[in-house]
């Protein structure tokens, strides 16, 4: 009959415990960095959105509409990651015209039916007819802003392989037609 020496059960016993130990201890650092990580993100997607409503809310009482229109998004395909609404996305480009045509010509269903502009001219659905701007009809003033966040060596070897991670604000107002 074998005997167990006490003495060899203990030093395995005290180097699984060791082993588990330092698996919790690797858990509980993952754990921590990236709640320290998430509020620098956090932090950093306030200040962003912050400087972008300030641009927007200063644009937004100037006397004149800023000059551009913005982009118009025909199709929207998803990326390699298979997320829709995420960076790796791509869009096909539309134009004014096309919205104008597409979207606001639709909006009767005979052309005929279109009030004319003398009988009705502070109907501001009807500016948008034959309009190649129509975006500008509406009035937006957009602001957009960028920065990027350092990732905590921590988080970087831990939770996600990369140096830093963007955080982007973009924010549209009324342009109030200069008033004050």
């Amino acid at each position: 009959m074998k005997t167990h020496d006490p003495r060899k059960l203990q030093t395995r016993d005290s180097g699984q415990a060791m082993i588990e130990f330092v698996i919790a201890l690797v858990a509980i650092m993952a754990v921590c960095a990236g709640m320290l990580q998430l509020g620098s993100l956090t932090k950093t997607q306030t200040d962003v959105l912050f400087e972008a409503r300030r641009d927007a809310a200063r644009n937004m009482f100037s006397p004149a509409l800023p000059a551009g229109d913005p982009e118009y998004i025909r199709f929207w395909e998803n990326g390699p990651d298979g997320k829709p609404l995420t960076a790796d996305d791509t869009t096909t480009r539309a134009s004014g015209s096309e919205f104008a045509s597409k979207v606001v010509g639709r909006a009767v269903a005979d052309p005929s039916h279109w009030p004319v502009i003398e009988e009705a001219p502070d109907d501001a659905f009807l500016s948008l007819q034959g309009n190649a701007m129509p975006a500008r009809e509406f009035g937006l003033i957009g602001a957009r802003k960028s920065r990027s966040v350092d990732l905590l060596p921590a988080v970087q070897h831990l939770l996600y392989a990369a140096d830093s991670l963007d955080v982007e604000a973009k924010v549209w107002m009324t342009w109030t037609r200069g008033m004050y």
